[in-house]
């Protein structure tokens, strides 16, 4: 609950924060694959769901490259796999 609440607020703050829209690029991530397991387990199902859900859709970046670190960031796991679209 704890991490969709700060990746809504990333996103949000990434939203309202001015950013340079010429070298900004959207993508809609289709799927997504993360490393949910740590030194205290695998992060429970109900929560990698929710994570998930939170995750696909549109994400807009500086470029290509940073798109799997923004979502790291957002998240705080590893991104293991990503299929995503530009949206021109």
């Amino acid at each position: 609950m704890m991490k969709t609440m700060m990746i809504h607020l990333i996103r949000l703050l990434n939203w309202i924060t001015p950013h340079n829209t010429e070298k900004q690029m959207t993508f809609y991530v289709k799927d997504i694959e993360f490393d949910f397991v740590d030194s205290e387990g695998e992060l429970p199902i109900e929560f990698q769901c929710g994570i998930l859900e939170d995750v696909l859709g549109l994400w807009t970046v500086d470029d290509e490259d940073s798109l799997v670190d923004e979502i790291s960031d957002a998240t705080g796991f590893c991104v293991k796999s990503i299929d995503y679209t530009p949206i021109m």
